[in-house]
């Protein structure tokens, strides 16, 4: 009986990530999510549909050079404005990243909850310190 269920969270895996979840995605998705069975460590344990289903959407998220975008500047006044095009009626919001180096680290500065969010500041750099947004 597990198996229909099982493809019908896959299904639904499938759907709200629009066909972009891996198949390894959606093994390490379902087994993370099972409820672990104490009787005879029997596979992963019982799925759990709505947490995997979930865990699913957050792989929308993921970082690949297809959704980042990246601004290289120079902070002329110590605000540095960032304006961007809304592409996706899927985004839940966004989140920024800074680096002052082309090789650096970058530093989560500000994650943006509004969907319809399209400028976000940032302010107090330092005059003429070269910023990567991302």
């Amino acid at each position: 009986m597990a198996t229909p269920i099982v493809a019908g969270v896959i299904a639904l895996m499938q759907a709200i990530t629009f066909d972009t979840i891996t198949v390894d995605e959606i093994e390490q998705i379902l087994k993370g999510s099972a409820t672990k069975l104490s009787v005879n460590n029997l596979g992963a344990g019982v799925v759990n549909g709505g947490l995997a289903v979930q865990m699913a959407k957050h792989t929308l998220f993921k970082e690949t050079k297809e959704n980042l975008k990246t601004v290289a500047t120079t902070a002329k006044s110590g605000n540095l404005k960032l304006k961007w095009d809304i592409n996706s009626s899927y985004a839940e919001g966004y989140v920024v990243y800074r680096s002052t180096s082309k090789s650096g680290t970058y530093k989560k500065i500000k994650t943006i909850t509004n969907p319809h969010a399209s400028t976000f500041t940032d302010q107090g750099l330092k005059k003429e310190k070269f910023i990567i947004i991302k």
